[in-house]
């Protein structure tokens, strides 16, 4: 397919700052415009959002924590869903027998983590699994 050339004037600071975006997304200009172009074409109209995902304050903080964990050697990990399952019950029934606590209840206690607690992606995250093992 022949090409053209396609001049278009914009201000210096809005290209900059799409070739930046573009970049990041592993695009040049020409690249961009063109995926706008076809795309426009096949939708006919203006057709598609492009953004870079960036994650609030509590997603970031919950990713670095769950990296951090991820690289601990300290942090005890499992290789299969039965050992896991095993370790999880005996916070279940602890918190079953020893605070006598219903499912209504380790539920509360998870919004009180939630809410209360810096950590709140970690116990979020256990008190789901503990309730699931209930259900098995």
């Amino acid at each position: 397919m022949p090409t053209t050339n396609l001049n278009i004037r914009t201000d210096k600071e809005i290209k900059d700052r799409a070739e930046s975006i573009f970049s990041e997304l592993g695009l040049n200009m020409t690249t961009a415009v063109n995926m706008f172009l076809r795309t426009t074409i096949r939708e006919n109209g203006i057709p598609f959002d492009l953004k870079l995902y960036i994650p609030n304050d509590i997603t970031a903080s919950a990713i670095e924590e769950g990296r951090k964990i991820a690289y601990n050697d300290t942090v005890k990990g499992y290789s299969n869903i039965e050992d896991l399952k095993k370790a999880l019950e005996v916070w279940y029934i602890f918190i079953k027998k020893y605070l006598h606590i219903n499912n209504e209840g380790i539920f509360i206690l998870l919004i009180f983590y939630l809410f209360f607690n810096d950590l709140w992606v970690y116990y979020f995250c256990l008190m789901q699994v503990i309730l699931c093992l209930h259900l098995f």
